[in-house]
């Protein structure tokens, strides 16, 4: 299954489907399921924002506070069904939230996703930068 590395918060809100779109610089044509995974690396400035809203009430709302959220770990998996370059037109369908959980400046892409399924418990994995391929331990659904 590939797979796709964000920080946290990211990671976490996308899985519980309360952030939709992820922004990257860069296109891909994929599409299809792909797993959420977590970096074990969790930046001053990341760590900050849980406390801003709409992150922290966001957050709250799930029963996560900063010390709950998984580092180094695959979180569950979402489908991406379209990747879309930015431009200022796409930016007025978005709600406040999702247009605070991603970094929306034109010529940015954004890759739009549904469904989805956070996993019972996350599970320990290296992270790589872009798209990688992680193998679906035994015992794990992901269709």
């Amino acid at each position: 299954m590939k797979a796709i590395t964000l920080y946290q918060p990211w990671a976490t809100l996308w899985v519980l489907r309360e952030k939709k779109i992820e922004t990257r610089s860069w296109h891909r044509k994929f599409r299809g399921n792909i797993a959420i995974h977590s970096s074990i690396n969790f930046p001053k400035w990341a760590k900050e924002l849980c406390h801003e809203e709409p992150f922290k009430s966001v957050l709250q709302k799930h029963g996560i506070s900063i010390k709950d959220l998984p580092l180094g770990a695959i979180l569950g998996f979402t489908e991406i069904v379209d990747i879309v370059k930015m431009d200022n037109q796409n930016t007025r369908l978005l709600s406040p939230q999702e247009l605070a959980f991603g970094d929306y400046r034109p010529g940015r892409f954004m890759w739009i996703s549904k469904d989805g399924k956070v996993f019972d418990k996350p599970i320990a994995a290296k992270g790589k930068q872009g798209i990688w391929n992680w193998e679906v331990p035994e015992g794990y659904k992901v269709n």
